[in-house]
């Protein structure tokens, strides 16, 4: 039997690509792994559950870090350089968090004020952790967006083969 060499040099191709992938994988979990060795646990759940972009973690540190007067987000667009609606969606979205208070209504004003103690204790951490090992707080958000991007295409990807019955039974 002989080999097409055509066929030989496909086959070796697609082999070199899947060893590729599973070397990339491979780095995933590695750096998934350290990760969780330098980022604590409990900051990296934080993460996930209350910080969802790069402007959402500059605004929570700026205020906290500046916690003596109330910011607009005007003043916060500024002080970090950002457009005034990403200031002032990440500033609202983190008071619905219970990390900011919020006063007043035609100009909004916010301050650093975690619903409780401990809230406070993995913020701090975090503020260490990102002025420390900045790179890892971003790899580990960078892993964060992956996860909810994966999280929503399956959910869509479900929701499509949902039996809609309830329309049907509407008729």
């Amino acid at each position: 039997m002989t080999s097409d060499p055509a066929r030989v040099s496909a086959r070796a191709k697609t082999r070199g690509c899947l060893r590729e992938r599973l070397t990339s994988y491979g780095r995933v979990h590695s750096l998934r792994a350290a990760l969780s060795d330098e980022i604590a646990a409990d900051i990296q759940a934080f993460m996930l559950a209350c910080v969802d972009s790069y402007e959402q973690l500059e605004v929570l540190l700026l205020l906290r870090r500046e916690a003596a007067g109330p910011f607009t987000a005007a003043r916060v667009a500024e002080a970090l350089r950002l457009p005034l609606a990403s200031a002032e969606r990440s500033l609202d979205e983190l008071a619905g968090r219970g990390l900011l208070s919020a006063t007043g209504r035609s100009e909004r004003s916010y301050r650093y004020a975690p619903a409780d103690p401990a809230t406070a204790d993995v913020v701090g951490r975090l503020a260490r952790a990102y002025a420390e090992r900045r790179v890892a707080v971003i790899d580990l958000m960078s892993a964060n967006a992956m996860s909810r991007i994966r999280r929503s295409a399956l959910r869509t990807f479900a929701e499509a083969f949902r039996l809609r019955g309830a329309k049907r039974s509407g008729r």
